[in-house]
């Protein structure tokens, strides 16, 4: 049917960078609003050329009314026909969606269920590897072994096995826990739940850093977690493996399993079932022949209608958890899910048998002609709506759908350049140029969780001018604008296009600095005051100017804007007060400032 098309798109506006406002990023992310093309701005084209105080139309050859009545008038012919066809395909149509959504939906549960029951696990055993008692024990263990200390090595593992004892009694799940020290040698451990496990599992499974697997293990499945212990140096000193069988992940599924929105299934990297609750199972070699199970290991998420193990016409829905390497698959008959439809299908088959020949042409021909460019309009409509300006609708034809077509692709245009004014507007600083603070809240929200995803630290400088109160008395406020404005100019000058600058208040700035490290961060910092030292940001180029700056980062200093915001202040409070124009970087011990 009728879709939109894209018609000299303008390059989509990126985030990041120390940008000002003539290449400023959108603040809602899920917006797509792009640049107007240099081709609309004073240079209209056909379809710009519409009145807007009063609406002209030539009438069309053949307009709309006539359209609906040539097909009232062949459907008269045959209404049972367009009646059956309709209803069969309409009610087909919403019972599939219907039943491929209700699938979707339970094999989606079920998975993040069993996600999130992984994640469970790593966290518990990050929490219990962070433990004071172990890193503290572990590190006396390791301190007792150089020079020997028998009664201090023997008290340290004493500490450890309690520990592990207790974490086990109150999480009965954790069927066994083991500790080694930074050589390798096992230090404490927990009963084993079956005898098998301490033969199994090798050495450089236990010293493996941050990782986790599904292994089989004197016949059961169990889940491994290994995480690094370090003392309060950040030093590693052994590593912490917890072992967990998957029953009571089982018993979390029951209530999908219960389910009669048919059977639901979990196999491992082989295909065999580890979780089945179909009452008589196919052989495995059958179950493996399925396009269920083969698109599982190959790590394909989907849903499709295929032949189960039994031969039967099934739809089934399929989801590959990557990080286990598991598959699961929910099923549900054919024949069970289109009852209603194929009953109403054969009614319609019978009525409309001799009708379809005789309507069949001419009125798909009319219905499309008048229905494709409807709906072409309409997603034009639903893409406004949805916030994407940049698309323009095909015209095709010259009828009142047509001239509608035109008047919305022109509003389309004026909706989009006011909005890119009003965007500009709404997240830039006017006289620096520099992103202001609503844009700043939401670059250090995402840039944020851009750090907590990669693992890659974020750092945060305040920067301050000296004495501007005191400029200002001097040269006059007029003076003290340009200097703020060539502030914002020699950020945009002197930093990576992956910073963002902003101006925070009054004569203070913040620079976000992703992927940068505290010791990288000074460094930069101090680089940036020198160069302001050395420059001259009046317009006479006769005052000097020079800043003060307070560095913090994350993890070390905070996790959330409010906190690193806090702690950077600290430090420029810090650089403020052993005299100005110099670099501080927060301490641990250094209250931060909010």
């Amino acid at each position: 049917m009728g879709h939109l098309q894209w018609r000299n798109p303008a390059p989509a506006i990126a985030f990041g960078g120390p940008l000002i406002a003539s290449s400023l990023a959108p603040s809602e992310p899920s917006l797509r609003v792009e640049p107007m093309d240099p081709q609309h701005q004073g240079s209209p084209t056909d379809s710009d050329n519409i009145p807007t105080s009063a609406f002209t139309l030539k009438r069309p050859s053949m307009d709309i009314r006539a359209k609906v009545l040539s097909v009232v008038v062949l459907s008269a012919l045959a209404p049972a026909l367009l009646v059956g066809v309709a209803s069969y395909l309409t009610s087909r149509e919403i019972l599939i969606e219907k039943v491929n959504n209700q699938l979707e939906g339970r094999a989606t549960t079920a998975t993040e269920q069993v996600n999130q029951w992984f994640r469970e696990r790593a966290l518990d055993t990050e929490i219990f590897a962070n433990s004071f008692i172990v890193s503290d024990s572990l590190r006396r263990w390791d301190a007792a072994k150089n020079p020997p200390n028998t009664m201090s090595a023997a008290d340290a593992k004493a500490k450890l096995q309690e520990y592990l004892d207790q974490v086990q009694n109150r999480y009965p799940l954790y069927r066994e826990l083991f500790l080694v020290d930074r050589r390798g040698t096992l230090v404490a451990k927990t009963k084993p739940f079956m005898e098998a496990v301490e033969k199994e599992i090798a050495p450089e499974l236990l010293m493996s850093n941050g990782d986790t697997s599904l292994q089989r293990l004197g016949g059961k499945l169990v889940f491994h977690v290994r995480r690094e212990v370090r003392d309060t140096s950040e030093e590693p000193v052994g590593t912490l493996v917890t072992v967990s069988d998957l029953s009571e992940l089982w018993s979390r599924l029951g209530a999908e399993l219960r389910s009669d929105m048919g059977t639901l299934r979990i196999i491992d990297a082989s295909g065999e079932p580890l979780f089945d609750n179909r009452q008589r199972p196919p052989d495995l070699a059958s179950d493996l022949a399925t396009l269920g199970v083969q698109e599982c290991l190959r790590g394909k998420s989907g849903i499709a209608e295929y032949t189960d193990g039994y031969g039967r016409s099934v739809l089934g829905a399929y989801q590959f958890l990557k990080p286990h390497r598991l598959g699961l698959i929910v099923e549900m008959q054919s024949e069970e899910a289109f009852a209603a439809v194929i009953r109403l299908r054969d009614l319609n088959l019978l009525i409309s048998a001799l009708a379809v020949f005789l309507v069949a042409g001419v009125g798909y021909g009319l219905v499309v002609s008048l229905t494709r460019p409807i709906e072409a309009l309409i997603e034009g409509a639903k893409a406004v709506a949805r916030g994407d300006l940049s698309g323009e609708i095909p015209i095709a034809s010259t009828d009142e759908i047509g001239y509608l077509t035109k008047v919305f692709n022109r509003m389309t245009r004026a909706l989009k350049e006011t909005h890119s004014d009003l965007q500009q507007k709404s997240s830039t600083d006017e006289l620096t140029g520099l992103f202001n603070r609503r844009f700043l809240a939401k670059a250090f929200g995402m840039e944020l969780s851009r750090s907590e995803r990669s693992g890659k630290p974020l750092s945060v400088l305040m920067v301050d001018i000296d004495h501007f109160k005191a400029f200002n008395d001097r040269f006059g406020h007029p003076e003290g604008d340009t200097v703020l404005r060539n502030t914002g100019a020699f950020l945009v000058k002197h930093l990576r296009s992956t910073d963002v600058a902003a101006r925070y208040g009054g004569e203070e700035f913040i620079v976000l600095l992703p992927s940068t490290g505290k010791t990288e961060a000074g460094k930069k910092a101090e680089t940036l005051r020198k160069a302001f030292a050395s420059a001259r940001l009046n317009s006479d180029g006769d005052a000097k100017v020079t800043v003060s700056i307070g560095v913090a980062s994350m993890p070390d200093d905070g996790l959330t804007e409010h906190e690193l915001v806090g702690a950077a202040d600290a430090a420029l409070y810090v650089a403020k007060r052993k005299g100005r124009n110099r670099v501080a970087i927060f301490e641990v011990a250094q209250p931060a400032v909010g």
